[in-house]
């Protein structure tokens, strides 16, 4: 009588077995004489044995593309919440989804107290600006050698709070601000008239006379508003914003630069 031919069920161990012994070079046939199974039985199982490997590294990588698209979802979000902040605007960004997935993935950040402290800097900026502003126009229109310099002094007070707002928002931030030596200038535009510029402000068809009594009211006013209490609250609240968003370009980095996010969320593909 020949050998018998075994009939046993073949688990999925063994399955994984003759197909990595197939893989090594070892023939069907080899394997079928050496365990005693069928050589059809063998070849069958082997076949199985490589579309369940298929499958599962198909399965591997649509998970792993899945996932990768998810981490970087969450950075470039986190990118976008840092460019919001760096623009100084209050964010706006807390109704999109991706804000619940990436505040999921990290409860405890100090990210979510730094935003909140971020949109209370910038909301206190604007209420100590619009009350300097005030504080300008009145201080202006109360002021009598500047009604004596132009007839028009609606548009002169215009240009000086606009003039004196951009000086105290760019010195409240560290910067120098415009130099009278270097932003001021005029253009002749005939009959004793000129346009009058400041940097990004000007004032047109001025009397070329008055000129310089506009000159000494932008001088005494530099001086005077650096002194003001609303001024000071301003360099304060831009300390504390610049100090923010340091701290927040920080963790931002942390997650940017690992590429990927721990913890889970209600998105995650896993």
């Amino acid at each position: 009588m020949g050998k018998r031919i075994k009939k046993l069920t073949v688990k999925s161990e063994q399955q994984r077995d003759w197909l990595k012994r197939y893989e090594i070079g070892e023939s069907a046939a080899d394997i079928a004489g050496k365990d005693g199974y069928d050589i059809r039985t063998v070849r069958r199982h082997i076949e199985q044995a490589q579309q369940e490997r298929d499958r599962r590294d198909a399965r591997l990588t649509v998970l792993k593309n899945a996932l990768e698209g998810h981490y970087a979802d969450l950075c470039r979000f986190a990118e976008k919440l840092e460019a919001q902040v760096m623009k100084e605007e209050v964010i706006a960004l807390r109704e999109q989804r991706l804000w619940v997935a990436l505040k999921q993935h990290l409860p405890r950040s100090p990210l979510w107290v730094y935003f909140n402290k971020c949109d209370n800097f910038i909301e206190e900026r604007m209420a100590v600006a619009e009350k300097t502003k005030k504080k300008l126009m009145k201080a202006l229109e109360a002021d009598t050698k500047m009604q004596k310099i132009a007839s028009n002094s609606e548009g002169l007070i215009s240009f000086l709070v606009a003039v004196l707002m951009h000086q105290m928002g760019s010195w409240s931030r560290g910067y120098e601000g415009l130099l009278l030596q270097n932003n001021m200038s005029t253009e002749n535009v005939g009959k004793g008239l000129v346009n009058l510029k400041y940097g990004a402000y000007f004032v047109n068809n001025m009397a070329k006379d008055r000129v310089a009594a506009v000159r000494q009211l932008i001088e005494r006013y530099e001086a005077e508003v650096k002194l003001w209490d609303e001024y000071k609250a301003l360099v304060k609240v831009n300390d504390g914003l610049s100090r923010l968003k340091r701290d927040i370009g920080d963790e931002i980095a942390i997650i940017t630069l690992r590429r990927v996010v721990p913890g889970k969320c209600l998105y995650c593909p896993l």
